[in-house]
């Protein structure tokens, strides 16, 4: 794989322009979109913490007994909060005090559409970095563009974890292939530009995705499952430096070999 492409403020324009737009889209079509059966839990849900949370406001002592913790979060407890908590942030200030939304149910749904706007300007950004703008931009709209692109609209969790896993993804890879490499030939004084061990990679930046993949772990259950995605990962990148002398993350070593 090529070095990461350095972004300007062009690519920021696109990537924001992307995902407004896609946001813009989502909003504008949402009215005659029916509520899913899900939905209803989550509305249910993310009522109960929007009481709690304006009980917070007003007497942060009452709200904080266990009684009353256990009262509001105990709705739908065996789904993770994150999701649920920004529905309600929403509907509290979008919604009621704000007066954006005319719907209830859309500032609820709002959070969901937010974060799949962000997704397509992520994948514009990720495919700006390592090809070119104009593959980032194909890519973001080919994801917007998938036929069952109404899942972006609803208050549940299915498009906010494919933004949060994709996140997760593009943080591990800028941890490993980016940023950790560089920070492992730096320690070492040599160039970026004379290749990169695929083990620094690996050693020095395999931390920095932990909060992303927080974030992912309080979105959707199936989150769990990227770990175990970056131990495959690592190990294909450390199994091609050994057997095939790849440099990095798909870089070859030069000619006279070297670390791995």
């Amino acid at each position: 794989m090529r070095q990461a492409r350095r972004l300007t403020w062009v690519d920021a324009a696109i990537a924001i322009a992307l995902g407004v737009g896609y946001v813009a889209v989502l909003v504008k079509s949402v009215a005659t979109l029916g509520y899913a059966r899900d939905e209803g839990f989550y509305f249910h849900a993310s009522s109960a913490y929007g009481r709690w949370l304006v009980e917070l406001w007003d007497a942060p002592g009452k709200a904080t007994t266990a009684k009353a913790v256990d009262a509001a979060w105990s709705v739908n407890h065996e789904h993770p909060g994150l999701m649920k908590t920004l529905f309600a942030l929403s509907n509290l200030l979008l919604h009621k005090k704000l007066g954006l939304f005319a719907m209830e149910g859309t500032s609820y749904r709002f959070p969901a559409m937010a974060l799949s706007g962000g997704l397509l300007s992520l994948v514009y950004v990720w495919g700006a970095q390592v090809r070119s703008r104009a593959a980032g931009v194909v890519a973001a709209i080919a994801l917007g563009a998938m036929p069952r692109f109404f899942h972006a609209h609803l208050a549940c969790f299915d498009a906010p974890i494919v933004a949060l896993w994709t996140l997760c993804a593009y943080a591990f890879w800028r941890a490993v292939c980016v940023d950790g490499a560089r920070r492992g030939a730096a320690a070492r004084g040599e160039s970026q530009r004379e290749g990169v061990s695929a083990w620094d990679g690996v050693r020095w930046g395999g931390r920095s995705w932990r909060g992303t993949f927080g974030l992912a772990l309080d979105t959707k259950h199936n989150s769990w499952f990227l770990p175990i995605v970056a131990v495959m990962h690592t190990a294909i990148v450390l199994v091609g430096a050994r057997v095939w002398g790849a440099r990095g993350c798909g870089r070859r070593r030069g000619r006279g070999g070297g670390r791995w």
